[in-house]
């Protein structure tokens, strides 16, 4: 039988990976002062922005509530 891993339970924006990364702090920075810059940024890299906002935003919704 092969030995299965423990899931551990982690904040809500570390569980898909975007735990303060710098490279998406520059991006969003970049989406707020520059949107003609932005928009030249291919598809993906937007997408992947728009998750680490979503995830940013879900995690500091998530820590607000269990602090009230």
């Amino acid at each position: 039988m092969k030995k299965r891993n423990k899931i551990e339970s982690k904040p809500a924006g570390s569980a898909i990976g975007f735990e303060s990364n710098p490279f998406y702090e520059r991006l969003l920075e970049m989406k707020q002062n520059k949107p003609d810059t932005f928009k030249t940024l291919s598809a993906v890299t937007r997408i992947a922005l728009e998750a680490y906002i979503r995830a940013k935003t879900f995690s500091t919704s998530e820590v607000s509530k269990a602090a009230a």
